[in-house]
């Protein structure tokens, strides 16, 4: 059987890689060891319970993830959200009367081709 070397690029790409992933599990370890916390992260304080409970964790993981993902959100001021629903409401109103306009000029257009019905 015979024996496949590597060649030198695939030997040095084998090594960062190899690297990068030691480099990685130091500053991952650094990170715990700096904020006193183990691999896994505490569940909040709310989904305490369900967190305890294997049978009922996989059903609600997905209400788990969705109160992490939400406490991520960066929310719009009380101003921003009132300019945009105003912009919302005025692009809907332009685009309203453009496609109302549209039609009515289709429908004569239709009528003088056709004739009244």
């Amino acid at each position: 059987m015979a024996v496949r070397r590597r060649s030198a690029a695939a030997q040095q790409e084998r090594a960062e890689s190899t690297a990068g992933r030691a480099a990685r599990r130091r500053m991952a370890k650094t990170k715990r060891a700096r904020t006193g916390g183990t691999r896994r992260s505490r569940p909040s304080p709310s989904l305490r319970g369900l967190a305890a409970s294997p049978r009922v964790r996989p059903r609600f993981g997905i209400v788990r993830d969705a109160v992490a993902e939400l406490r991520r959100v960066t929310w719009p001021t009380p101003l921003q959200a009132r300019n945009l629903t105003l912009m919302v409401v005025a692009v809907s109103a332009v685009m309203g009367f453009l496609l109302g306009g549209m039609d009515w000029l289709f429908s004569r257009f239709a009528a003088l081709i056709i004739g009244p019905v």
